[in-house]
């Protein structure tokens, strides 16, 4: 028998603003389910509204860009060892690192050393890149929350306990989309013809695809002169670095800091670089076409490191060639406008065989992620506290 039934101290850790944002949803659940647990750690503003008391702020880690990181490298270093050291000595119940592989994984391996069980909710891209890092992953943490279905099988095989609780996306957006009121709320008509662009979140991104989408843009308005064209930017600045790459194209911009969905369901077709905006593109059940370039060395290393066939989102979960992928030197604007045509054609084979598929893979990812990754964590601790338990009666 177990000495009790819920953890009573549990710590949540998350580096970074998405993190925070499932961490939130974690902790509402939780104390929705269990109001007695405290829950403490590493929280950002998200967290601390849902009832996270935070012993270290997101903030102080929440650090982007490669540089950046390296600059913050030794403080960093320290803060990540001193959480350790706090939570030996508070001995919480059970640990969740949230995301943030790099800084969360080597406190999560730290707990298992102590004999804390420890978890970890989205599981590091090996799909993608290096594998192998599966194996080392395994001797860190206790157990997985994988994101996607395909995820599970790289880390059980180390007989690392994983799980597929679905995507946050997936439970957010609609199953079924409601263009008019996303048109509606963006001033546009049942009637327009409507294409979202999105050349990437990073400034690198920005180089190498704004242009090559512009130009796309260009001999797309010879075919339709009246499309409507938006651009989704996450704030004000990222607004002004792309219009000025534009030229005097007609390109409407839109601010989103919360995301890309609102113009993603408002468009008839939706041109994106590779990415998880691409996840999102399907989840919005928008027709898309995926291109990226990037520097030809970068894309030398990247695709001699890639462990996958496809790089969009979509067609990874699908195992197929769901949407076209033009990448690199395939990348032009005559093959983009080509790939891009059809879907406007709202009965063509190649528009519909995307709009079924997306609607399969979200309600695949549409699992409530992180109500399920509650009940996972829950599961896994209360099946070791059992055995622990058995074991005493020896």
């Amino acid at each position: 028998m177990a000495l009790f039934v819920n953890p009573r101290c549990v710590v949540l850790l998350a580096a970074e603003p998405s993190a925070d944002a499932l961490g939130a949803a974690v902790a509402q659940h939780w104390l929705a389910q269990d109001p007695n647990v405290h829950l403490v750690g590493m929280a950002g503003p998200l967290m601390r509204a849902a009832g996270v008391k935070a012993l270290w702020q997101m903030e102080d880690v929440s650090v982007m860009g490669l540089w950046e990181v390296l600059k913050q490298y030794r403080r960093l270093k320290r803060l990540q060892t001193s959480i350790i050291h706090y939570l030996a000595d508070l001995k919480p119940d059970l640990v969740l690192g949230i995301d943030g592989p790099d800084f969360n994984l080597p406190i999560e391996a730290a707990m298992k050393r102590l004999n804390i069980p420890c978890y970890h909710f989205v599981a590091p891209t090996v799909w993608a890149w290096r594998p192998k890092r599966a194996e080392r992953i395994a001797m860190q943490t206790d157990g997985l929350l994988c994101l996607f279905p395909f995820e599970p099988p790289y880390f059980l095989v180390h007989d690392l306990p994983a799980a597929t609780v679905g995507h946050p996306l997936a439970d957010r957006l609609l199953l079924v989309p409601n263009k008019t009121e996303a048109r509606a709320a963006l001033g546009l008509s049942e009637s327009d013809r409507v294409l979202a662009i999105l050349p990437g979140s990073r400034k690198g991104e920005w180089q190498y695809n704004a242009p090559l989408f512009w130009q796309t843009l260009g001999l797309l308005l010879v075919k339709y002169p009246d499309l409507v064209v938006m651009v989704p930017c996450l704030h004000e600045r990222m607004k002004q670095t792309l219009q000025a790459t534009a030229g005097d194209l007609p390109i409407r911009w839109v601010l989103a800091s919360e995301g890309a969905s609102r113009v993603l369901t408002a468009a008839d077709v939706a041109l994106v670089a590779s990415g998880t905006a691409t996840l999102e593109t399907a989840l919005c059940h928008t027709p898309m076409v995926v291109a990226y370039r990037l520097h030809w060395l970068s894309f030398l290393i990247m695709n001699a490191l890639r462990q996958t066939q496809w790089v969009a989102l979509p067609n990874v979960i699908a195992n197929r060639a769901l949407v076209p992928e033009l990448l690199q030197d395939d990348a032009t604007p005559e093959a983009l406008v080509a790939a891009v045509l059809p879907l406007f054609s709202v009965g063509s084979s190649e528009r519909q065989a995307q709009l079924s598929a997306f609607g399969e893979i979200h309600r695949q990812l549409r699992l409530n992620a992180a109500q399920s990754a509650v009940n996972h964590v829950l599961a896994w601790w209360r099946e070791r506290v059992d055995v622990r338990a058995a074991l005493s009666d020896f």
